[in-house]
Formats: structure tokens, sequence, C-alpha cells
């Protein structure tokens, strides 16, 4: 089976899912919001069999969505807007399961040929101010990073991972009654320095409490390393 066959594949194994959203009481329309770090640092940027991965995983959850709703798929750029992109696609008849994920899914496998990636920087807490989510109860927030922060203004990861420094404060209750994922947490691309499980820990409170100060419940916040 090809790569985007797989993909056809995992919507039709989404159809139950997707009858149950579209049946009972209609809900506000979600968004599911995807941003994919797209730094030198990330494996998304360099490693094909990890942007695979990283892709069955996203498109796995498009499957819990249903007519209405949107699938947003952003990049985190160096320094704030410049070296972003972003993708909105809202599910319709026309637009369906089907082909929304093969679209998202094709472009994060094929992120390492991206020519936004290999970025030197990536502000990372930028792109989730920017995400535009309003966090109605079904929206989810879902980060492709090895959770690095390079903020313009902000280079004291080495003291983040330390534990001596907290991230960059978010605005309150941006994210409040969202759902939050950072998939690939502390992975970095071959070549370059790995965490040890101290500072990988360290790294995790820090984004735990950070998403706690934008709101999020701590039951709401997955930050997975291996997936």
């Amino acid at each position: 089976m090809d790569f985007i066959s797989s993909f056809s594949t995992l919507a039709a194994s989404s159809l139950a899912l997707v009858l149950a959203a579209c049946s009972g009481t209609p809900k506000e329309p979600a968004e599911l919001v995807i941003i994919g770090d797209l730094s030198a640092s990330t494996p998304l940027s360099t490693d094909k069999g990890f942007a695979e991965k990283a892709a069955r995983a996203v498109t796995g959850m498009i499957g819990e969505y249903g007519l209405g709703d949107t699938v947003v798929l952003m990049s985190a750029g160096e320094s704030g807007i410049e070296g972003t992109r972003r993708q909105s696609f809202r599910l319709t008849p026309q637009l369906n399961h089907k082909a929304v994920i093969a679209k998202v899914g094709a472009t994060i496998a094929y992120s390492p040929d991206s020519p936004l990636s290999g970025q030197q920087n990536t502000a990372l807490t930028y792109a989730i101010e920017e995400s535009g989510l309003h966090c109605h109860g079904r929206d989810r927030l879902v980060l492709i990073s090895d959770g690095m922060e390079s903020r313009r203004g902000f280079d004291r990861m080495d003291e983040v991972i330390a534990d001596t420094v907290d991230l960059p404060s978010p605005p309150a209750g941006i994210l409040t009654g969202c759902k939050v994922s950072v998939l690939g947490i502390g992975v970095a691309a071959a070549g370059q320095s790995q965490l040890n499980n101290e500072e990988l820990r360290n790294l995790k409170a820090a984004w735990r409490k950070y998403f706690r100060s934008a709101g999020v419940a701590d039951a709401d916040i997955e930050l997975t390393s291996i997936f």
C-alpha cells in the first residue's frame, strides 16, 4: 500500500466516527489546528520516517470532526510571521474527510522537502498566539515539535531545561477550553544534542505550566515524545 493510499484507508476507518459526529444535536463548529515546527533541530524538518508517523497520528484525529468543522495546518516560522504558512480546510460534502486527510497527511509527511524546512529559529509561542483558536469545547491544538522555543527576544532554553527559567508567558486564558497535544517533544533531529531524562522531564513540565497558564486543564494536556 502506498503512502497516499494509507490515508484513504484511514479515512474509511474513520467513517463511523464521522457519522456519529454528523448525527444528533448540531454542535458549534470546531477547529483542529496543527502547527508543524520546521526548524532544523526537529525531526519533522529532516526525517521522512518521523514526518510520515506524525502525519498518521494527526490525520487520525480528523475523523473526530464533522461537516462544518475546520482543520487548520500551520507552520511555526522564524521570528514570528515570516517563514510561516497557513492552510485552512473546512469539512464539507465537497471537501470531505477523505480529501482533507489526503491533503493534510501529504503536507505533513513531506515536511522535510518543504522550502520552509531547516529554519534556524522557530517561534512556537508566537504561532500558538496567532492560531486563532476560539476554544469552545471541541477545539484542539496539536504541535509537532521538539518543544525548543526560540521566539525573538527569548534565548534561554538551556535554563528552561535546567528548570531555572520559565517559557515566555502566554496571554492569560488564550486556550481556555481547548485540548492540546505536543507530538515529538524533546526529540531532536539526528546529529543534534539529545536531552537526558531529567532535561526531558523539565521541558515537559515547562510546557505543561505554559499551557495551564493559557487556560488548558491538566487533563487536556498531552505531551508525547514517542508516538
